[in-house]
């Protein structure tokens, strides 16, 4: 696993630069996590600023960001 510079100013910039690194789409990423394509935009681009914890721990599932 391919180490992420961690210096991110929200977690939507976090989230983004994660599925990236692993190579994935947004919709791969809902299609594996769950969550829809429009929650994780919304997320990523800061319109969705505190998720709730049900739509943030599949996508960090997903994603294997460490806690």
């Amino acid at each position: 696993m391919s180490t992420v510079n961690l210096v991110c100013s929200t977690l939507g910039e976090l989230l983004q630069r994660f599925r990236q690194e692993r190579g994935m789409t947004q919709v791969q990423l809902a299609e594996l996590s769950g969550v829809s394509r429009g929650n994780i935009s919304k997320i990523e681009n800061g319109v969705i600023q505190r998720p709730d914890y049900k739509t943030i721990q599949p996508i960090i599932a997903v994603l294997e960001i460490p806690l």
